[in-house]
């Protein structure tokens, strides 16, 4: 729960960062235009992340024998995610989302198989760190924020 919370707070943060760029946006220079391109690729993705990141949490108090429709839906989220288009600039942090969602399902899958416990909780781990350092970073380049 307290990485879902993280996630919640880290798609808030990403949400009033782009109430802010269109308040104070200023020039076309590259910054303001992966800003704005940023800011659009947000809100495509946004209901995803969402739909996720809410059956996450239900899938964290289901059963092992009744995971798999939530699986499944965390695998359709995963692969519309994918094929929005994330602009240029914000490649890596698109990306690195992709891959924590991934990552996640995967930990959910490994647990269905009765993987050990240790290596689940890496994947979902590793998933949700990857998630967090992605959206973080589609944050800042909205906000006109050049990552270093």
């Amino acid at each position: 729960m307290n990485t879902l919370s993280s996630m919640r707070i880290a798609l808030l943060t990403t949400l009033v960062t782009m109430v802010c760029i269109v308040l104070i946006s200023c020039g076309q220079d590259s910054s303001a235009l992966c800003a704005s391109q940023t800011e659009s690729y947000i809100r495509d993705i946004d209901p995803l992340v969402d739909e996720f990141l809410d059956t996450w949490q239900v899938a964290e108090s289901t059963s092992r024998i009744a995971l798999s429709p939530l699986v499944r839906d965390m695998q359709r989220a995963h692969r519309e995610l994918q094929d929005v288009a994330p602009p240029e600039c914000a490649e890596d942090g698109s990306n690195r989302l992709i891959l924590g969602v991934g990552s996640i399902i995967d930990g959910f899958i490994a647990f269905m198989g009765e993987e050990d416990d240790a290596a689940v909780s890496r994947k979902v781990e590793r998933g949700a760190d990857l998630m967090d350092s992605g959206m973080s970073e589609l944050a800042d380049l909205a906000s006109g924020k050049v990552p270093q």
